[in-house]
């Protein structure tokens, strides 16, 4: 039940930081002088997720955390479902999409699990935007 605990704590963490009202009054303190963007955010956040595995072999509980990330960008992208968003967070929601899906297209090297990983998040990527039309 370890994998199950960190993701739920991981959740919580990113059930807050992409929620619609963060994102966008992220957007909206920037009339204020708020230098901090939605967009600087989503980078930031895809890096602490994403960067540091790139090159190497991703451990189970990261790869739950990329996976869910995954999951929760592909929402924000579907203009369908969730009008909570705003264009400028739907907009960066699919840079940073974009963004994995090469970064992971670029690297072949790595154990069958890691592999296998990469592979999976690929796979949701391609089949979300493809659901929503993106």
């Amino acid at each position: 039940k370890l994998h199950q605990l960190a993701l739920g704590i991981q959740r919580e963490v990113l059930s807050h930081l992409l929620h619609p009202r963060v994102l966008t009054r992220l957007t909206d303190s920037a009339i204020y002088g708020n230098e901090y963007s939605v967009a600087d955010m989503l980078v930031d956040l895809t890096d602490a997720i994403f960067a540091d595995d790139i090159g190497g072999e991703v451990n189970t509980f990261r790869q739950n955390l990329q996976l869910d990330y995954v999951d929760r960008l592909l929402r924000i992208v579907d203009a369908g479902g969730n009008g909570d968003y705003d264009h400028v967070s739907k907009s960066m929601a699919l840079n940073r999409l974009r963004w994995i899906e090469e970064a992971l297209s670029r690297n072949r090297r790595s154990s069958l699990e890691t592999a296998a990983h990469r592979e999976h998040v690929l796979y949701r990527i391609s089949r979300g935007l493809d659901e929503n039309g993106a």
